[in-house]
């Protein structure tokens, strides 16, 4: 049984910062470049309550993710919303958001 990342030795921004280790020189201008970028990036979403790929990986395309918890409140899952830019428009992220977040807590009760 795996341990929850605190568990393993970190807070789960160090786990992923190991993980990210750097050197790698896939994605596009926009990709998160190095750990400091990434520690960043991992504050602000979970401040959101979602993550946000805004053409980072693959140009022309965002992706959204919104965890999946279970009854403890612990994510175990994630769902992730990924579409072109000229349908994920700025002005429509935020139904986009409010449709992951409905669609995984649905997602949620029926695997409780």
């Amino acid at each position: 049984m795996r341990q929850p990342a605190q568990r393993r030795g970190g807070s789960r921004e160090r786990r992923a910062l190991e993980v990210f280790g750097g050197g790698d020189d896939r994605g596009t201008a926009r990709s998160i470049t190095g750990p400091v970028q990434l520690g960043k990036e991992l504050a602000h979403t979970r401040e959101r309550g979602y993550a946000f790929n805004d053409e980072e990986l693959v140009h022309g395309f965002r992706t959204i993710g919104v965890p999946i918890g279970d009854e403890s409140g612990q994510v175990r899952f994630a769902l992730g919303l990924r579409g072109p830019v000229e349908l994920m428009i700025d002005e429509r992220v935020p139904f986009f958001v409010d449709l992951a977040k409905v669609t995984a807590r649905e997602i949620a009760g029926v695997l409780r």
